[in-house]
Order: structure tokens, then sequence, then C-alpha cells
């Protein structure tokens, strides 16, 4: 898949002159900022912009933040070493790609290359992808897109793709805002343990996909609420010439999942309730019967019709969620 979708620039004598090297810049912060994008100080004094390549795989460090306007021709998180993150933010608008007159100079985006590597869209935050989304790449590769609020587009140019690993592993969570792609040619662009599941927030995609949504979702690849809820899969009727994936959460007793926000470093989830009874915030990084256990450091509080439950961030390693019986 990943030579299939190879970007390709044929050199054609009398254009040679417009096609430009790519430079590349490596994040290594040091300032006392809290690791944005924007200081030179964290690119070794030059912030990757237009034409550039932005390596950010240095794991001794905090996150890349993007706070505003940002962009580089070819984005890499994680080509080796341990565990890197980009944060986009609110505001955050990261254009992961570029175009020079009709030449597309057009790089790809890498999310845990041969390394471990998260992209985080908060809300309010947007990335545009502007030609390939690979996520988990390489062997030994493991890259999770992390959907908190916002939007995200694969759809910038008619050869844009994207795939969960190509040779490692990907992961998408979808907990809120919206993933616009262009395309989606087959259940093989979600490979080996590769997995997407949506607890908020819709994917959106061109044309008629539920067959192969529908393949990936009977082959347990894609999930809603860590597999105890229900997908909605729509083409034409909610977004006309589309394939619309949404998720419903299944609570217990009467209850359902009302919203989920991501506010700094912690997670709120509430859920609406018909019947009494304080219940439990329960996690799991494989979906196994016997490694569900009660959330480190979560709190329930009760109001109203609600119940409430607040908890840190997890470790970038995938994480499921269950509300469970006191």
């Amino acid at each position: 898949m990943r030579n299939a979708f190879a970007a390709c620039v044929v050199a054609i004598a009398m254009l040679a002159s417009t096609v430009h090297a790519q430079t590349g810049v490596t994040w290594n912060p040091g300032g006392p900022d809290p690791g944005l994008w924007s200081n030179p100080a964290n690119w070794g004094g030059t912030v990757p912009v237009s034409g550039y390549k932005a390596f950010i795989n240095n794991s001794t460090v905090g996150p890349c933040i993007v706070d505003g306007v940002a962009g580089g021709c070819q984005i890499t998180i994680a080509n080796g070493g341990g565990p890197s993150t980009l944060i986009v933010t609110n505001g955050g608008d990261l254009t992961a790609g570029d175009t020079n007159g009709d030449i597309h100079n057009i790089g790809w985006t890498q999310i845990g290359g041969s390394g471990t590597g998260s992209m985080i869209i908060e809300n309010g935050g947007n990335v545009k992808f502007m030609l390939h989304l690979w996520v988990g790449q390489d062997p030994g590769g493991v890259g999770t897109l992390i959907m908190n609020g916002g939007t995200a587009s694969v759809t910038n140019h008619p050869d844009g793709n994207w795939q969960l690993g190509s040779g490692g592993t990907g992961y998408i969570y979808m907990n809120g805002g919206t993933l616009f792609l262009l395309k989606w040619d087959g259940t093989n662009q979600v490979n080996g343990a590769s997995h997407i599941d949506i607890a908020g927030g819709t994917i959106i995609v061109n044309g008629d996909k539920t067959g192969i949504i529908n393949s990936l979702k009977d082959a347990g690849k894609i999930t809603a609420y860590g597999g105890s809820g229900t997908l909605n899969i729509d083409y034409n009727n909610i977004n006309p010439g589309k394939t619309t994936i949404s998720a419903q959460g299944i609570g217990v007793s009467g209850r359902k999942i009302k919203s989920i926000e991501v506010n700094g470093g912690n997670v709120t989830i509430k859920y609406e309730t018909t019947s009494g009874g304080m219940y439990h915030l329960e996690s799991s990084a494989s979906l196994s019967p016997a490694s569900w256990a009660t959330v480190p450091g979560s709190t329930v509080t009760a109001s109203g019709t609600e119940e409430i439950f607040s908890f840190p961030i997890p470790s970038n390693e995938p994480t499921f969620f269950r509300v469970a019986s006191p």
C-alpha cells in the first residue's frame, strides 16, 4: 500500500526550475515556553514552513504544541526512538503539505514510523493532510491519531490517501470532532492489529463505502465505544454523496453518554441516568475481559440526572473505557 501511494515527482525539463529540495528541521525544544511549534528556539532556530520537513522524534522532551497557523511540507512523528507527540490545540491550524503552482510539491504525514508517535487534535483545532496520512508505517512502529474535537481532513489532493498499519500498527480514536476522508479504497487500509474506535464525533467519506466499513465492523477493526456501543453507518441521507460514520453509546440501566470533553490534561464524561445508584469507570488497553480495572485517579459525582466521571488523560498507549456497576 505504501508503494502504491508514494508521492512521485516526474521531472520535466521546462518545469524543473520550480521544484526545490526540502530542508529538514528537528524538534528539540530548549526554551521556557510550553513547547510551541511557533518558537524558532524549539527547532534549532528555524520554524518549519512551506517546503520544509518537520521531524518530531525526541522523546526526552515535551510534546510539540500547535496553537496557531503552522505548516510543513512533510511531518514525521516518531521515526524511531521513544514516544513523541504533536498536539493541535484550540486555535491551532496545521497544514501538513503544500502546493507549488501546477506541480503538487506535497509531503506525506507519518505518525509512528519505526517508533511510537501520536497526534492529538483538541476542540477548536484543525489539521489538513495535503497528501497521504500514514499511521503506524514501518515495522515496529505504533501510531495513534486521537481526535478529541476539531476537524481533520485527508481530502485536499485527488491522489491523497491514508492507511493504518502499512508496516506497523495504527489507531484512530474519535472522541469528538470530524474526520473527512476523500478515499476508503478497501479493508486493507486498516491492517494487522490496527483499529478505529468511535466514541464521539463523525467520520465522513466520499462515496458509498458502506460495504467496506461493514466488513471492517464485522472483523472487529472498527468499533463504537470500545465494542460496547453501536456504529451508525449512513450513505447519502445525512451527507449527500458521502458515507457518514458515528457511534451511539450503550449505557447501563437506562443510561447514555451525553458528552465527552477534554480540558487540558483531564477528561470529563457526562452520563445521563434515569435510575439511581453510583457507578464507576473502568479502562482497558486490550479489551480482554481480565484487563478491565478502575481508572486511576478517576472520580464520579452525581448532579441531577447526570453522573460525571473525571480522570487524567492516559498515556499514549490505546485505552478503552466502560461504565461498570458498583
